[in-house]
């Protein structure tokens, strides 16, 4: 996938639904976040990751129902990140804006086979795909996912995934 950024026809985030976009990205002004803002994109079914400041803002790009938020000064590489997952149909938090997400490094290390797994899960690869390319069953794929989204205290693949990323324990 490679990225395009288009530039705003107006204000109104509706001219997407004209566009062939898989993504939106929107840098929230700060404590503008309304959930109206968000309408057009979302009858447009265009997934919108939110770049934000605050928890506040945070909480209130979830409850507007927004699939995407990460903090503001998030690096480009965990901004391409997270549009990859949105891509596919997974949800993007930032672990600095989620309280649960935030925690310190586990206290149980991830073995070598669950880093492994990891860096694939961040590439948006099914269980199926992994277990194929690592030639494992993909019951033990599943295995080493729950292991690892307990260890990471993550609650989903790409919280598991960001929380990695801002730890440092894999790269994309």
């Amino acid at each position: 996938m490679g990225l395009e950024v288009l530039p705003p026809e107006d204000d109104s985030p509706t001219p997407a639904a004209r566009l062939a976009i898989e993504v939106a990205i929107w840098d929230v002004p700060h404590g503008a976040l309304h959930a109206a803002d968000v309408r057009g994109l979302s009858a447009a079914g265009v997934p919108v990751l939110a770049l934000v400041e605050t928890e506040a803002e945070y909480s209130q790009a979830r409850a507007a129902g927004l699939p995407g938020v990460l903090h503001r000064s998030a690096d480009e590489e965990t901004v391409e990140a997270a549009v990859r997952a949105l891509a596919v149909g997974l949800s993007v938090v930032d672990p600095t804006l989620h309280p649960a997400a935030s925690r310190a490094q586990p206290t149980e290390p991830l073995t070598p086979r669950e880093i492994e797994v990891l860096r694939l899960v961040a590439e948006g690869l099914s269980n199926r795909a992994i277990a194929f390319q690592l030639g494992i069953r993909e019951s033990t794929v599943k295995d080493h996912v729950n292991a690892l989204l307990g260890k990471l205290e993550a609650q989903s693949r790409t919280e598991a995934v960001t929380i990695a990323l801002r730890r440092g324990l894999i790269a994309v």
